[in-house]
């Protein structure tokens, strides 16, 4: 009977041992299946689609295009040095393509940067990257930076970008200065404007040589009277041009008439020395050429011209007059400068004649003012003084009443005769 009842217990414990081992065995394969399930689902989630491999290359040559496009012209030359570039930008591109593929890592940015830097310098590494764009973008550097000094300096040779051609030069009608393989100089225009007492003169400048020039013009006349101005006019190597200067303070009303009909000047060429500073520099002692130019722009004849009187005017102080010269005060008056005085000179000797004055004095108050005006034989002058009313304010002065000078007139010192031609003081009522 015992052992009946032990073994009835020992079934149940083992029925007991049994039912928990299948339980747990349970909750592992439950766990089990969360944990498999949960880390499958998210590696299913993180996955990457797989997709084409990008092309840079048409991002790189969107990039190098931005650059270029922001640093050069591609009005002039400066195209050839693009079409380079573009090249070299594609050849890097490809060699990033091809290591992408191959697994290399920011080669696509460096073949970017590295032509930037081809584009900005031109030089001839292409800097880090893949031997063969390195080789590639070598040439593509060195054909800009040749375009690049090919198209610079050179106004009428931009377009072809090689050398100056004389064939691009236009026709010009006018009178010929100077007229050379390597300069030519043309007055093409004369433009009388009495309304602002001036007259402009155009001209055509062609300097077809390799080096700055510079063309002074002098001694200048219009219809026998000289003006007291030197033109400089300086030109780039290998290039032309129009332009014009402008003859001021023209005494049209003296003249005895509007137009411009007797043209003369002096024109020098020399060699400008620098690019920056050509009119200080310009050595008159290399003067490779120098021309004298007379020109009658409406056909009036030098007879017609030299018969015409001269036209006087209300007012007008003749000071003196003689065989050999006469001085005139054409004009008095104040503006915002100051007070005034037009003087009138003419030379009828053989020699150059330097008119001046001393012993200047306003209302009776004496100051310092030097003045002198040579006038070469044959011509006239006619010049404005000024006297700053300023420096008068201290005596009370406020308006010019009276003006005093001592006029001093002489020709160049000679052995055989006086240089003093006329010496006298003059007092004028304003």
């Amino acid at each position: 009977m015992r052992n009946r009842w032990s073994l009835a217990v020992l079934i149940m414990l083992l029925c007991l041992g049994l039912a928990s081992c299948g339980k747990k065995e349970d909750e592992q394969k439950h766990s089990s299946l969360l944990q498999t399930a949960t880390p499958h689902s998210e590696e299913k989630h993180e996955e990457p689609a797989v997709s084409p491999e990008p092309d840079n290359t048409a991002d790189d040559r969107s990039d190098i295009e931005k650059l270029i496009n922001g640093k050069y012209d591609f009005s002039s030359t400066a195209v050839d040095m693009t079409v380079g570039n573009d090249a070299a930008g594609s050849a890097g591109s490809a060699v990033g393509s091809e290591n992408a593929e191959t697994g290399a890592e920011n080669q696509g940015s460096a073949t970017v940067g590295t032509d930037a830097e081809a584009t900005g310098s031109g030089t001839e590494s292409a800097g880090s990257g893949a031997e063969a764009a390195e080789n590639g973008t070598e040439s593509a550097g060195t054909e800009a930076a040749g375009t690049e000094s090919t198209g610079s300096g050179m106004d009428a040779s931009e377009n072809d970008g090689d050398s100056f051609e004389s064939s691009q030069e236009p026709e010009v009608d006018g009178t010929v200065v100077i007229d050379n393989d390597e300069i030519s100089f043309i007055i093409n225009n004369i433009e009388a404007r009495p309304g602002k007492n001036e007259i402009e003169i155009g001209y055509f400048l062609s300097n077809r040589t390799d080096s700055w020039i510079m063309v002074q013009i002098d001694e200048i006349a219009v219809n026998n009277y000289e003006f007291y101005q030197n033109i400089k006019i300086d030109r780039a190597a290998a290039s032309f041009d129009f332009g014009s200067f402008l003859l001021e303070n023209v005494d049209f009303t003296g003249m005895g008439t509007d137009a411009a009909e007797k043209l003369e000047m002096q024109v020098k060429l020399m060699p400008a020395l620098t690019e920056t500073d050509t009119s200080e520099t310009a050595d008159e002692s290399e003067l490779t050429d120098c021309k004298e130019l007379c020109i009658y722009p409406t056909g009036l004849s030098e007879e017609e011209l030299s018969a015409r009187e001269l036209v006087f005017r209300n007012g007008e102080n003749v000071c003196m007059g003689n065989d050999d010269c006469s001085f005139i005060v054409l004009e008095k008056g104040t503006d915002e400068k100051g007070f005034y005085m037009d003087l009138f000179m003419e030379n009828f000797s053989d020699d150059s004649l330097t008119f001046s004055w001393s012993n200047t004095a306003l209302n009776g108050i004496l100051f310092d003012m030097d003045w002198s005006r040579t006038v070469r034989p044959g011509y006239r002058a006619i010049e404005r003084i000024y006297t700053d009313l300023s420096n008068f304010e201290y005596f009370g002065v406020k308006k010019a009443e009276k003006f005093q000078f001592a006029l001093d007139i002489q020709r160049p010192a000679s052995e055989d005769e006086d240089s003093m031609v006329f010496i006298d003081l003059f007092v004028l009522n304003v």
